[in-house]
């Protein structure tokens, strides 16, 4: 299929989705070579790129030829999927799931599915799912539910039992072929969903669910429950009701008596009376203090409803305006849904009705409704009399995100800092072989990462203080005892103005590694998240560096052209600091992996490779090393 043609193709795919109309050909898109390299591209970086399967085969020897042979095997319904690796890791609550670790080849065909399936949903999705989605995250979860949730009186929430492990696959079936009208792509799902699983090296058929670790996953877990979204928003439209609440009877009384008193202090002051003037004014005063202390609007009026709805993965979240007795009849309709159409259970221990001003736990943020009789925000309102100002609430039913103590208690046990309760740190001894640059590299990403994942909710450096304390505490003290002297040392070396920080050599230049502060620490502005359409150029020809280095056929090592190249991969560069010959080119390319011809890739696994060869172009290094700079020892390259 020619460029132009595949492009007109991708984006006729989301005209036809909107339009609800069913797509075909498929498979002609997945035996297209393009995106085998763009999927390639896509994984190739991740941390599980050479993760062993049930074989040897990763993403270790990648090669267009490669690519070629998957096709002829699809095309020839040749290929079959292996089964996955399936291990054991511990989940936050101590307990274990399983995930599925899908051979090399595997994981570059689910890509290309996923990508494709990609162009096919995203179009139809609900703004309301925000799990394994792009330009969607935990973060666009909760800040929806903050601006957009006021006035909830009700949380329900609900977490389906052992999802991944249980989606039906006759379901998910027939729910693919509401849109997709190719049996051969559908068909080839349905290879990987029957591709069983090996623990302990017993093979075991899968009868339902998708393997938790697999690429295409995510994804047709999103499918599955897509029409979860779509019953929801039906049954949200139902409580749809009212434009907005009744004003209570007595902020009413008191609110037109304030508005008289308005105009009979105008008139007294019109006619010279400063102590009427005054003498209404006091009383003016009494009752503005008063209605700021009431609730204007009737939180139980019967006649105002509302439903929101927020979904991550198998997570639910249901903003209720109304009674409890309507919350309890919204969670039994979702519950038999659950059961009848998708045959899905609920996780009883972890759903239920919770009252909003209380609170909930959602996706590790605290969620709650706030109320404040303070008024501070003046509002400007024009009058009969001319233009004044009134006062504000600063908080009235407003959804407000906060951090869970307990998440910081085990934030801070889990990485061994020390005792968050007495603020008794500790040193990490098993960092004191590492640099001082990798120790601090080590302390800064966990504390940045942990702030940045809260930096939404409103007291993150209230919460956090204490945990900062304790946390520099124990680095100090870890490079303290490194360095076999004393703390109060330590920090005094490491004190630079208002910050502390190391300074290290990399090549002529001096870097200055800050020790990481909560001052540093700014909220997102994610703005109005809304769907974001698929980027059909991004998906086809924005093509990466990778790609082409890819497509080159050219030994990145030892400058043979032409014939047959394979990619080289490690898991980390500063796994290959400070090595001669290849390890070398990978660190002055900066690159995770080398293009090199077969040979290479032979010698490199053989341990044989030379630290420079000769090759018939030149008899210099290869052109990758010129310029190598050095990599200073304990400093990641």
């Amino acid at each position: 299929m020619q460029p132009d043609r595949l492009s007109r193709r991708i984006i006729t795919i989301g005209k036809l989705v909107r339009e609800g109309k069913r797509v075909r050909d498929l498979m002609k898109l997945v035996v297209t070579p393009e995106i085998w390299l763009r999927a390639y591209a896509n994984i190739y970086a991740n941390s599980g790129a050479i993760t062993k399967g049930i074989d040897s085969v990763t993403q270790d020897g990648f090669s267009t030829e490669r690519a070629t042979n998957l096709i002829g095997l699809i095309v020839g319904k040749k290929y079959r999927p292996k089964p996955v690796r399936q291990i054991e890791i511990p989940k936050g609550n101590g307990k274990t799931r399983p995930l599925g670790i899908p051979s090399g080849d595997d994981k570059l065909v689910q890509e290309v599915v996923r990508m494709i399936l990609e162009q096919v949903y995203e179009p139809i999705f609900s703004i309301n799912s925000h799990g394994f989605r792009p330009n969607k995250s935990v973060h666009t979860a909760v800040h929806r539910i903050k601006t957009l949730w006021t006035g909830t009186k009700w949380f329900v929430n609900i977490d389906i039992k052992g999802y991944f492990n249980n989606i039906d696959h006759k379901t998910l079936a027939q729910l693919l072929e509401k849109r997709i009208d190719d049996k051969l792509f559908i068909s080839l799902i349905k290879l990987f969903l029957k591709a069983g699983y090996m623990e302990d090296w017993k093979f075991h058929n899968t009868y339902s669910g998708t393997p938790q670790g697999g690429v295409v996953s995510p994804i047709l877990a999103n499918i599955y429950l897509h029409e979860l979204d779509e019953k929801i928003k039906e049954i949200a439209a139902g409580y749809v009701k009212g434009k907005k609440r009744r004003r209570t009877a007595e902020y009413r009384k008191i609110s037109s008596r304030i508005s008289y008193l308005r105009k009979l202090i105008d008139r007294a002051r019109e006619c010279g009376d400063v102590m009427r003037a005054n003498k209404l004014m006091a009383e003016f005063r009494q009752k503005q203090l008063k209605v700021g202390k009431i609730q204007a609007k009737d939180p139980m009026d019967p006649d105002f409803k509302r439903l929101n709805y927020i979904r991550y993965a198998d997570d639910f979240l249901i903003g209720v305006i109304g009674s409890k007795e309507e919350s309890k009849e919204v969670f039994q309709k979702i519950k038999r849904y659950l059961e009848t159409a998708l045959k899905l259970s609920i996780s009883e221990e972890k759903s239920g009705i919770h009252y909003a001003p209380d609170g909930v736990t959602y996706l590790g943020y605290g969620i709650r409704t706030r109320f404040n009789t303070t008024r501070r925000i003046r509002m400007p309102i024009n009058t009969a009399s001319g233009r004044r100002h009134t006062l504000k609430r600063t908080l009235n039913a407003d959804v407000e995100l906060y951090v869970p103590m307990e998440r910081v208690i085990k934030f801070c046990h889990k990485n061994r800092y020390g005792d968050l309760v007495s603020g008794r740190a500790r040193r990490i001894p098993a960092l004191i072989y590492r640099s001082d640059a990798e120790i601090l590299s080590y302390f800064n990403s966990q504390l940045r990462g942990f702030a940045n994942f809260y930096a939404l909710s409103c007291d993150v450096k209230a919460k956090f203080h204490k945990l900062e304390w304790v946390w520099r505490s124990s680095l100090f003290k870890t490079l303290a005892g490194k360095h076999k002297t004393k703390v109060k040392k330590m920090a005094r070396s490491l004190r630079h103005g208002k910050d502390y920080g190391l300074w290290v050599n990399q090549g002529e230049k001096r870097n200055f590694i800050r020790v990481y502060s909560l001052r540093q620490l700014v909220k997102p502005d994610l703005g109005a998240m809304v769907d974001v359409k698929p980027n059909v150029t991004a998906f086809l020809f924005a093509r990466s560096e990778l790609m082409d280095r890819v497509s080159r056929n050219c030994c990145e090592y030892c400058g043979k052209v032409g014939g047959y190249t394979e990619a080289h991969h490690v898991k980390k560069l500063k796994d290959v600091k400070n090595e001669p010959g290849w390890k070398r080119v990978m660190i002055s390319m900066r690159r995770k992996v080398l293009i090199v011809c077969t040979d290479c890739h032979t010698r490199i696994h053989n341990g044989t490779l030379p630290s420079w060869i000769r090759n018939a172009r030149s008899d210099r290094e290869p052109d990758a090393l010129k310029g190598a700079r050095p990599v200073r020892r304990g400093v990641d390259a």
